[in-house]
């Protein structure tokens, strides 16, 4: 497959007020989580229409990247990543994990994800891994450590 990165899109800092903009496309990409106003949420945009997103949530002193998405014609274009390396900005070297889906554990790992045995996660996060596995999800546990 080949990468075609667009050029005109753009990456914006959400505010409170466009929440529901972003919990709405959320509900149309499928996604059953939300944005709160404690996350910090990167979107991206190609002139005025919301073409991805992503949040970063602070839980029990954790930075947890969640609800990567990105519209459908727009993936494999370079959104993704750009948000992503936003997302990693965002959490000032501290280390962060996600809960992706198998099939995003090579793209997480070019930007300095890995796998780790979800052990040596903080509770919730297995405790989440579980419930999503008990839905039938192909989930793993990944970390992001600090930067030297």
């Amino acid at each position: 497959m080949t990468t075609t990165v667009i050029d005109d899109f753009y990456l914006q800092m959400a505010t409170k007020e466009n929440l529901p903009a972003i919990n709405q496309f959320y509900d149309a990409c499928g996604y059953r989580g939300s944005a709160t106003q404690e996350d910090q949420v990167v979107t991206a945009f190609i002139g005025k229409y919301l073409v991805g997103c992503v949040r970063i949530s602070k839980e029990k002193n954790t930075q947890v990247i969640r609800g990567m998405q990105v519209r459908g014609k727009y993936q494999y274009q370079g959104i993704g990543g750009a948000m992503l390396n936003k997302a990693l900005e965002l959490v000032n070297g501290e280390t962060c994990y996600c809960v992706p889906y198998v099939h995003l554990v090579n793209f997480l790992t070019r930007y300095g994800f890995r796998e780790i045995d979800p052990d040596s996660a903080p509770y919730f996060l297995i405790q989440r891994l579980n419930v999503y596995r008990e839905m039938g999800q192909k989930m793993v546990l990944m970390r992001h450590d600090i930067k030297a």
